[in-house]
């Protein structure tokens, strides 16, 4: 008889409460995987853990444990390493990983994201997996090229370097790298053309997210993302700045709401009766469920956005640049509106308020795409049958 197999995952923090993408796509394979597979889940904390947030996670995993990170100043060694390695090099985690290892290793071990890539040194007989939830140096490439300050556009070149390097070092000592889609395994395959590299995008949970359309009162636009997400605040900057003038001169009946934890200053600065910032929110598919549009102007990041696959979920009509689609398998004009420029969102939104019929039908294709790829059910079992080769290829080396 097959026994299970035995998962060491380790993260840089709690994937709970469900406030970002990386928790997110953590959870919800977490939630799947565990009918399968046994999981022990050791992650980094910044703080001490809400009762219910280990609550929500124990029915998932074999074991929950969480290692705060030292806040005292340290000497780190002169590497060439982004801030996030040193951050996230824990001495109480690299005992307590090595000490489980010693003992029996698990089947798999799994880290989530490069920083943490340093706990690979107690990989023993494990198969080993890393996740790259976004290209790190692609996206620090696209922040420098868009920087319009000197000093800071230096400060920008100087972490595209250090990630490209850092990056290039760590990914070829993993067996295998989780790629978010075939972009994104076509950029790293460019460097490291011999990377085994596995791509299971994130996904939806299209039960939770369903259609339940229930319109305001107004014609209602809606950005949805997290904060403390770089790329976030230059998009709703963005959208502040140079396109709601626009929109609001076009449409003076027309809302925009901004949903999402901790709204920067210059950001809650900008509401106003028709310009609403919510900060974080209980559930969201309440604002999805008001919208008319959801509207994406992302101009650097990397990975795929999960606000999308939820908008395309909930059945909201999405206008998007082409970096905020990238990795997802969609088509301008069929599931989604593509805008690049601020005169050319005003007209995609123009198109969409005065077109029913165009919003139905992006509507309903967006709903079938992700039915059909990008629910997290379809995408654990991607993940499981990755588990079953890695493991199988590891007891024949052995």
């Amino acid at each position: 008889m097959t026994h299970r197999p035995t998962v060491l995952c380790l993260t840089p923090y709690l994937p709970y409460p469900l406030d970002h993408g990386g928790a997110v796509r953590i959870f919800n394979l977490l939630r799947h995987l565990a009918d399968a597979c046994d999981i022990t889940l050791l992650t980094l904390t910044d703080s001490p853990p809400a009762p219910e947030t280990l609550e929500a996670l124990r029915p998932y995993c074999q074991a929950v444990q969480t290692f705060p990170r030292i806040n005292q100043r340290r000497s780190y060694s002169p590497r060439l390493a982004p801030p996030a390695v040193f951050l996230d090099d824990v001495p109480e985690l690299h005992r307590v990983v090595q000490g489980l290892q010693a003992q029996t290793p698990f089947d798999i071990l799994q880290i989530e994201y490069p920083s943490m890539a340093q706990y690979l040194a107690y990989r023993q007989h494990s198969a080993t997996l890393l996740t790259e939830l976004d290209v790190t140096y692609l996206s620090c490439y696209r922040r420098f090229r868009l920087e319009r300050s000197w000093p800071l556009k230096l400060r920008r070149f100087l972490g595209f370097i250090t990630f490209f390097y850092y990056e290039m070092r760590q990914l070829p000592r993993f067996d295998t790298v989780i790629a978010m889609s075939d972009y994104d395994r076509q950029v790293l395959q460019r460097w490291l053309p011999h990377l085994a590299i596995e791509v299971i995008p994130n996904g939806v949970d299209c039960t939770y997210f369903a259609p339940r359309h229930q319109p305001a009162a107004e014609k209602t636009l809606l950005f949805v993302g997290n904060f403390r997400h770089p790329p976030n605040v230059d998009a709703t900057l963005f959208l502040i700045a140079q396109v709601w003038p626009e929109l609001r001169q076009s449409f003076p009946t027309l809302r925009l709401v901004i949903v999402g934890p901790e709204p920067p200053p210059e950001v809650q600065v900008a509401a106003d009766t028709r310009l609403i910032v919510t900060g974080r929110v209980d559930d969201v598919r309440d604002y999805y469920a008001q919208a008319d549009a959801m509207i994406v102007p992302l101009r650097f990041g990397s990975g795929t956005r999960l606000k999308i696959l939820e908008a395309f979920a909930t059945g909201v009509p999405v206008i998007s640049t082409a970096l905020g689609i990238e990795g997802i398998q969609a088509e301008p004009k069929r599931h989604f509106l593509q805008a690049e420029t601020p005169q050319a969102f005003v007209q995609q939104v123009g198109r969409l308020l005065s077109d029913i019929a165009l919003r139905e039908q992006l509507a309903c294709n967006a709903r079938r795409l992700v039915e059909a790829r990008y629910d997290w059910k379809v995408l654990a079992e991607q993940q499981m049958a990755l588990y079953m080769r890695l493991r199988h290829h590891a007891h024949i080396v052995e």
